[in-house]
């Protein structure tokens, strides 16, 4: 089955082999899916004290909200 019937809206699994990315292979898993960025400040005792999960990928943590996180934890940043 081609790529664009498999997905919605189909534009990336069109638009990525055209130059030259082939996700499914990249992947080893045959699945055109993308990796979801995070950002963490885990504390010394192993405890997750920021996170910030987003799919889209255009979207990140904003720097002073990671430093704000960090100086919690007494870190001088």
């Amino acid at each position: 089955m081609p790529p664009e019937s498999r997905h919605a809206p189909g534009a990336p699994a069109i638009l990525h082999p055209s130059i030259g990315t082939d996700i499914p292979v990249l992947n080893g898993n045959g699945q055109w899916v993308l990796p979801v960025p995070a950002t963490y400040v885990i504390d010394t005792a192993g405890k997750i004290r920021f996170a910030f999960i987003e799919e889209d990928i255009r979207k990140r943590a904003e720097p002073r909200e990671v430093l704000a996180a960090m100086k919690s934890m007494g870190l001088r940043v």
